[in-house]
């Protein structure tokens, strides 16, 4: 008979002859259906299937048949969801969560040690105040109850906070005579805080003008 085990995919699955009945110590094995030539009494196989060993008894002059099937676990999912660019600051969220019963392992790479990081069981990673800019990789390995696992990478990037924008009064800058023309000194669209959007905004009352804009990262 055969003695099947039940791995995880990706696994071999370890097919191994058992004696039944008494046999002799001569015996030879020829393993069918399968991708090399195998005369042990195990062979290993990658997938699922119905395997058949051919068993020779030199010694009693007899010839016996095994077969079994072949069968694999279920291999849970892993994934994760996250952006591929977070800005200075931004609350990061990497989410990971495939399963209700699967368990959830995080790995950060980059300049891992500066960052204040923390996960939830449900499979959740949080990085929190990252104000490091620099390139890193999450790794996560989510295991199921059957013991089988999953991993999956994300690699994402902390942007530098751009520079701010700079501003100027173009020509009168008395509240007696309005508008006070404000303008980009570089010359770049931005948003103003009287809604005004492009490189100039008008002002008609005192007070403080703001004005920011978002670089090709989006911060």
């Amino acid at each position: 008979q055969l003695t099947i085990p039940n791995p995880c995919p990706g696994e071999y699955c370890n097919l191994m002859f058992e004696n039944s009945i008494p046999l002799s110590n001569s015996l030879s094995y020829l393993w069918l259906d399968v991708a090399e030539n195998n005369t042990d009494e195990s062979c290993n196989v990658p997938k699922t299937g119905n395997y058949i060993v051919e068993v020779s008894d030199v010694g009693l002059g007899c010839r016996y048949n095994a077969s079994g099937n072949a069968t694999f676990k279920t291999a849970p999912l892993a994934k994760i969801i996250a952006n591929p660019i977070y800005c200075p600051d931004d609350e990061i969220r990497l989410w990971g969560r495939t399963g209700d019963n699967n368990t959830y392992e995080w790995y950060l790479e980059g300049n891992a040690h500066l960052l204040d990081t923390t996960h939830s069981p449900e499979g959740v990673l949080f990085v929190n105040n990252c104000t490091h800019a620099s390139p890193y990789t999450a790794t996560l390995v989510v295991t199921n109850e059957e013991g089988c696992s999953d991993t999956a990478t994300h690699n994402f990037q902390v942007s530098h906070t751009p520079p701010s924008p700079q501003i100027e009064v173009v020509g009168d800058n008395c509240m007696s005579n309005p508008p006070v023309v404000l303008a980009s000194s570089q010359n770049i669209p931005l948003h103003w805080s009287n809604g005004n959007y492009g490189t100039t905004a008008e002002y008609y009352t005192s007070g403080t003008a703001l004005a920011y804009y978002y670089d090709t990262n989006g911060c």
